[in-house]
């Protein structure tokens, strides 16, 4: 999904992507582990970064 704003920057969708990932375990908790293993295959390493740091906030 693209947002129409002349202010859009690079880490807009990077942003986007951390969010979806760190939102899903909230709402299925007990595939936390599922969902880990398919961030390690799918995000790149600065995405897995903010994605754990956020997690350890979380849980």
């Amino acid at each position: 999904m693209i947002l129409k704003t002349p202010r859009l920057c690079p880490s807009e969708p990077t942003k986007s992507a951390v969010g979806a990932a760190v939102a899903m375990p909230k709402y299925t908790k007990k595939q936390t582990k599922i969902v880990n293993n398919i961030c390690l295959k799918i995000l790149d390493p600065f995405v897995k970064k903010a994605y754990y740091s956020t997690l350890e906030f979380n849980f």
